[in-house]
């Protein structure tokens, strides 16, 4: 099945296919995402992971399968976002395109954020089981604020 198909294939599975398929599609969904250059095509797998497939990831299983690689991907996509903003011109004429790298931004944010509140929700968690998701945080917040100094003197 080629990549294209079975993302097309996968973004239309419910809770319940997600849940039996996680085995054979979360590394397939891990490769494609290495695999991926365009910001927009590495978010949609993303939101894939995060959204549809992290639920049903048990919590001693998270960090392998899925925070190490959100973690690394988010603030690799991140600092390429920063830069975008960061060469545009301050111009009003580049507004939309600032406004269209802005909502990748929010994206990319939603991703994460999925991936804390399913930490949030376990009861007990020890930090080896989630050790990537601090340096993710502290980048994203990092990025974020810089982001806002830069954005503010537009």
């Amino acid at each position: 099945m080629s990549q294209a198909s079975f993302l097309d294939s996968v973004v239309t599975w419910d809770d319940r296919q997600c849940q039996q398929n996680l085995q054979e599609a979360l590394p397939k969904l891990a490769e494609h995402l290495q695999q991926a250059s365009i910001i927009q095509e590495e978010l949609g797998i993303l939101r894939i992971i995060c959204l549809s497939f992290l639920p049903w990831v048990d919590i001693d299983e998270a960090e392998s399968q899925v925070f190490a690689l959100v973690s690394e991907k988010t603030c690799d996509i991140l600092e390429r976002l920063s830069l975008d903003i960061g060469m545009l011109p301050k111009q009003l004429s580049c507004q939309q395109e600032i406004h269209a790298l802005i909502e990748l931004w929010s994206e990319l944010l939603e991703c994460f954020t999925s991936c804390l509140k399913f930490v949030i929700d376990k009861e007990r968690v020890d930090v080896s089981q989630i050790h990537s998701l601090p340096h993710g945080a502290v980048q994203l917040l990092k990025g974020t604020y810089s982001h806002c100094k830069v954005i503010a003197s537009y």
